[in-house]
């Protein structure tokens, strides 16, 4: 189960435009200096793991890989050793899954 290996058939091209808009805070500063794109985490997610798979992000910094994995249907297990980032990634987190209610 671990040790499969699987491409899906998404027809990506080889090189991928995808604005990266940093998150800011209420200065105008960046919340995080190397925060990744939420579209690009899911064009990546859906090219290498399957709807229910579990996605795991050592490093995940302010939770754009988490919020990819929840728009596209996969679970996901983060680590971030800084607390401050946790907190902006439980706050993302907590405000994507509660949007709408």
């Amino acid at each position: 189960m671990f040790n499969r290996y699987e491409k899906n058939d998404t027809e990506s091209i080889d090189l991928l435009d995808i604005s990266n808009k940093k998150s800011k805070d209420e200065n105008g500063k960046n919340l995080h200096d190397t925060e990744k794109s939420i579209e690009l985490m899911q064009i990546l997610i859906e090219n290498s793991s399957q709807v229910n798979d579990i996605v795991l992000d050592p490093f995940a910094g302010i939770g754009s890989t988490l919020l990819a994995c929840i728009n596209t249907g996969r679970n996901y297990v983060g680590f971030e050793i800084d607390e401050k980032y946790y907190e902006i990634a439980k706050e993302r987190i907590n405000n994507h899954l509660h949007k709408g209610v």
